[in-house]
């Protein structure tokens, strides 16, 4: 089992890009929840497992604040 410690943070140095997800292959759900100037994007990869991405506005410019990949959960219906 892998404990992460709740006050980790990305370093910009280790940032990667993401691909594009392509969500008309059938392969990925996405839920979005949109709260005045944040969304809330979860992305479901299979029965179980998601990613979550928050989303902030701020000037005009949205900007990513928060990630944390291989979620275990069920969809919000």
């Amino acid at each position: 089992m892998t404990i992460v410690r709740k006050d980790f943070y990305w370093e910009e140095k280790d940032w990667s890009v993401q691909q594009e997800i392509d969500f008309e292959s059938g392969d990925f759900e996405r839920e979005l929840q949109m709260l005045d100037n944040l969304v809330v994007e979860r992305v479901f990869l299979k029965e179980g497992v998601f990613i979550e991405r928050r989303f902030y506005k701020n000037d005009g410019e949205w900007k990513l604040i928060y990630y944390s990949d291989m979620n275990f959960g069920e969809k919000q219906e």
